[in-house]
């Protein structure tokens, strides 16, 4: 009652209408106030945008059907004066109910739509009788305001009451007192400001909210302990210079030492946090699509947690696939973003066109690289590199609120049975065996990842958050150590690598002509093919003191 008089006496600002048409409409009523808010809850409960609404005449026995239109965007106070005008035409151009009928329904045979299926009357009105009885069976909703006599000594305020009649097939009592409830919180809310928008306006009782989980909080499905990128930027802080990716320089020549670059978790961190504002102010949005075009690099460590970071999906295009898959992979991903790396080299000519006449892609970076001194690059546009402003941000994580259910990856199965499919992946799997595999094969800060899986098969997603979940490291060969033959068994050993992510393919390509054992090797996870017992042999031979661990499909396993 003392939200209606709050709104009842509410003054409209100069600016919105002329005092003329202001004298005109007049001050609401109650009747209309609560009518008002009604048709937003039913707009908030649906989302239709237009609503049909029985009602009574206050001057006459005709009734009335008022068709108001609602857009989210619309102040309360304007859905209150559109309800006046409405009922005043509609008052001015009453019709017989039946002619109205008669008028729409004049092609068909039978009558079988109602032209409206809720009702809101004033009980002091007297609408026909034969109306209310030939709607009642047509009608889910109807309310009837009804509101005492009242004396000087009555408080200001207007003591309402409603009665409410409802389809017990569609409703139960609990539900009508939610809506009860939900209509009074709206009324509360609008009359402290009658101007705010009715798309936006919280219904939600206290009750109500308490019933309700809390969408970000962790729900302990699973003992979660949070985003794989929350985790690596704890990790980050707490040790920002231990080393997290090693990255291998191809030599020039055969009897050349290999060199290696160093990169720590605080510089992954600070160039994961310039990508990400860079695409945060591009406008790629929560979960949407970002396409990483890459290679097998410290630069994919640091677009995919970038993206990641700002609550989009990743998804990788591997710049050896033909064109024509390619552009699958772009054609069902609809990406809002594209991030090149520079060392994947140039895209391909009619995979750009695909990019420029079928795409709206918001934001590219063009040649994502480290700098020989350490710094991020995200290549030259108009002369100027296009992550240069947003230097100052490094230290500044996006803090995007992600939880066990925001999606994180994109990825694709091979195909072998057709056109490959998309298959997206929470996040809540992204980190969801972790702690299960750090307690049985004794995983930890001091454990040594290789990045082998193929750049765009979903394997590489455990390639890269194993070690950064562990705080550990992450080392990357060259194309030279996978591809010559003997040369990968000899990579490992020379970096003591203890943990590994292998298909059946690749596990053969590493025993494959080796000379050199790998002691160091303790545990090799097989996923994406079937592994015989000659496969596990030959590693075996080659790693005494591996343990081989079949984690079979990862794209089935992990989600």
């Amino acid at each position: 009652s003392l939200a209606l008089l709050k709104l009842a006496l509410h003054k409209e600002d100069a600016g919105d209408e002329d005092e003329e048409s202001r004298n005109a409409e007049g001050t609401p009523s109650a009747f209309h106030l609560l009518l008002a808010a009604f048709t937003v809850l039913l707009h908030r409960y649906t989302g239709d945008v237009d609503i049909a609404i029985g009602s009574s005449s206050a001057g006459s026995s005709t009734p009335l059907i008022l068709r108001l239109a609602v857009d989210p965007a619309d102040t309360f106070w304007t859905i209150v004066r559109r309800v006046q005008e409405v009922e005043r035409e509609a008052d001015a151009d009453a019709l017989p109910y039946e002619d109205v009928v008669k008028a729409l329904h004049k092609d068909e045979d039978e009558i079988t739509h109602p032209i409206f299926r809720v009702r809101f009357f004033d009980e002091t009105d007297r609408p026909r009788e034969n109306f209310i009885r030939s709607t009642s069976l047509t009608s889910d909703l109807t309310i009837f305001v009804t509101r005492p006599p009242a004396t000087t000594r009555s408080s200001l305020a207007p003591q309402i009451s409603l009665r409410i009649l409802y389809n017990s097939l569609l409703f139960s009592p609990v539900r009508i007192s939610f809506i009860v409830d939900q209509l009074s919180v709206l009324l509360r809310k609008v009359a402290a400001n009658p101007n705010a928008l009715v798309g936006s306006v919280p219904l939600l009782t206290p009750s109500q909210r308490e019933r309700l989980p809390n969408p970000t909080a962790d729900l302990h499905w699973c003992d979660w302990k949070g985003a794989i990128t929350d985790v690596f930027s704890q990790n980050a802080k707490r040790f920002p210079d231990r080393t997290c990716v090693v990255q291998s320089v191809p030599v020039t020549t055969l009897d050349a030492p290999q060199e290696t670059l160093v990169y720590t978790y605080g510089d992954i961190r600070r160039a994961s946090n310039i990508l990400a504002h860079h695409l945060l102010q591009g406008g790629v949005q929560r979960e949407e699509v970002v396409m990483i075009y890459a290679h097998r690099s410290v630069e994919l460590v640091v677009a995919v947690m970038a993206v990641l970071k700002i609550g989009a999906t990743f998804s990788v295009i591997d710049p050896a696939y033909p064109p024509s898959r390619q552009v699958i992979y772009l054609e069902v991903a609809q990406p809002r973003g594209l991030v090149v790396l520079a060392g994947a080299g140039k895209i391909g000519v009619t995979v750009r066109e695909f990019l420029s006449n079928n795409l709206k892609i918001r934001v590219e970076v063009p040649a994502l690289a480290f700098s020989p001194s350490g710094d991020i690059l995200g290549g030259l546009v108009n002369g100027a590199d296009v992550l240069g402003s947003h230097y100052h941000l490094a230290e500044t994580d996006p803090n995007v609120v992600i939880g066990p259910d925001s999606v994180g990856t994109l990825s694709f199965t091979s195909g072998s049975t057709g056109i490959p499919k998309g298959v997206r992946g929470r996040h809540y799997s992204l980190t969801h065996f972790f702690p299960w595999m750090g307690e049985r094969f004794s995983l930890s800060e001091e454990s040594k990842f290789t990045m082998l899986s193929g750049i765009a098969h979903d394997p590489i997603q455990r390639d890269i958050f194993t070690p950064l979940f562990f705080g550990a490291r992450l080392y990357v060969p060259t194309a030279e150590d996978i591809g010559t033959p003997g040369r990968l068994a000899e990579w490992m050993d020379d970096n003591k690598v203890t943990v590994t992510h292998l298909t059946p393919a690749m596990g053969q390509l590493l025993s494959a002509q080796a000379t050199r054992h790998i002691p160091s090797l303790s545990n090799a996870f097989f996923v994406g093919d079937v592994l015989t017992k000659r496969d596990c042999l030959r590693l075996q031979s080659l790693a005494p003191n591996v343990r081989i661990i079949n984690m079979y499909g990862t794209t089935e396993t992990q989600r």
